[in-house]
């Protein structure tokens, strides 16, 4: 019988993780954090809640300043749920920035709907059942492959790759925290640690 599993981030404050525990439905919690909130009042506290909801809490440890092994950890916890048929979703609030951005590109990546907390629970625009190239435009995937090294905009003009619309590609893969604008003699630009992640998945 598959399961609802929220997973979640975690740092050392509650308060994120309770709004989320209270906003949405799900039958266990994963936790993924560093292994130094065990101790922290704030983990002792979403512990005895999901004790109280008799809610099976399971953790998985990282290296919050990581952002690899955060992605990697968490990709690979979503994809074992989902091969359980288990009903995955993801909260993206608590702990490092690091490790929150992993948590969001590792939703994106396995198409799993992701939520941020603050005063309010947000839905993140996660596009479900889509495979990951399919969120990038064709345009989108070339200037990716073609940034493997910083260029110039001449570069990427009389590149080969045929790309058509560089402005607009550009514009949308920096918003997107994907592409570096580098300063100097000649602007050039390049992938962000982001960016070169979700180059090796296109």
């Amino acid at each position: 019988m598959s399961e609802k599993v929220l997973i979640s981030t975690f740092g050392f404050e509650s308060d994120k993780i309770i709004t989320a525990i209270r906003e949405l439905p799900f039958e266990r919690l994963v936790l993924v954090m560093g292994k130094d909130a065990l101790k922290k009042p704030g983990f002792i506290e979403v512990k005895d809640l999901c004790d109280m909801a008799n809610t099976t809490l399971n953790k998985v440890y990282v290296d919050v300043f990581n952002f690899m092994d955060c992605f990697k950890k968490i990709t690979s916890r979503i994809e074992k749920e989902q091969n359980n048929d288990n009903i995955v979703s993801v909260n993206a609030s608590g702990g490092t920035k690091v490790l929150g951005d992993a948590a969001i590109l590792g939703s994106f990546h396995c198409g799993v709907q992701a939520y941020h907390c603050e005063d309010d629970l947000v839905e993140l625009p996660v596009f479900l059942g889509v495979r990951f190239e399919d969120r990038f435009t064709e345009d989108q995937q070339n200037l990716l492959k073609l940034l493997s090294r910083p260029r110039s905009y001449e570069e990427i003009r009389d590149s080969t790759l045929g790309i058509r619309n560089i402005s607009k590609s550009m514009n949308e893969l920096k918003r997107r925290g994907l592409v570096d604008e580098m300063a100097g003699p000649v602007t050039r630009y390049g992938l962000s640690r982001e960016g070169k992640l979700v180059k090796r998945y296109i």
